[in-house]
């Protein structure tokens, strides 16, 4: 059966993290991981520090390179005040990004701040996450499991397999004229009626 599997880890086993030490205060939040043949290539939206910050970052790399394994960075968007990066990384990138890309599990989210991360993965069965915590050891990463469930997918004609959450944001985000051209509704009026962060509501928004 299906598992999704919480871990917790330290900040500097995943190296996007390391990028952006000198931003007090950043979080990133993992928006996917691709293995292809010969790199691994992250995309991460960054929050929590002005943008022209992580602007200078992208612009002083390759000449300040904050990590060995790092062979390409770039701003692919920014919403809202929030930044979505492309990191492009080294084949053997080291730490968790190689446990994820070696496994058959899934990378659900990733958010982490400078004292840890919380990732989330989906494997086919309790087999495939266990075979992902081996390869953490292996690698030297240390993960804490901190939650285990298997996934019941529950699909209506209605609301496919978008959570409550998810469907409540994307239809009041719709009703208030959040996705026409120009925007009727910020995202932080839309979190508001919500009773949620605006950084909350993004989320929910790109996941839904």
């Amino acid at each position: 059966m299906v598992t999704v599997a919480e871990f917790t880890v330290p900040s500097g086993e995943l190296p996007s993290s390391t990028v952006f030490d000198r931003l007090p205060g950043l979080t990133v939040e993992l928006e996917r991981v691709v293995p292809t043949e010969d790199v691994i290539v992250p995309y991460a939206w960054v929050h929590g520090v002005e943008v022209d910050e992580v602007e200078r970052v992208v612009d002083a790399f390759p000449e300040e390179k904050p990590h060995p394994d790092l062979r390409g960075i770039e701003i692919i968007d920014r919403v809202e005040g929030d930044v979505l990066l492309r990191f492009e990384w080294e084949a053997d990138v080291r730490g968790l990004l190689r446990p994820i890309a070696e496994s058959d599990v899934v990378l659900v989210s990733a958010v982490g701040t400078a004292d840890r991360w919380h990732i989330e993965v989906r494997g086919e069965d309790r087999a495939t996450i266990s075979d992902f915590q081996t390869r953490c050891i292996e690698n030297a990463v240390p993960v804490e499991l901190v939650a285990l469930h298997s996934v019941v997918p529950m699909r209506t004609r209605d609301d496919g397999l978008l959570t409550g959450a998810q469907r409540e944001a994307l239809l009041l985000a719709y009703e208030r004229g959040y996705f026409r051209s120009p925007r009727e509704a910020t995202l932080a009026e839309i979190a508001e009626e919500l009773g949620i962060t605006g950084q909350s509501l993004g989320s929910r928004l790109r996941r839904g």
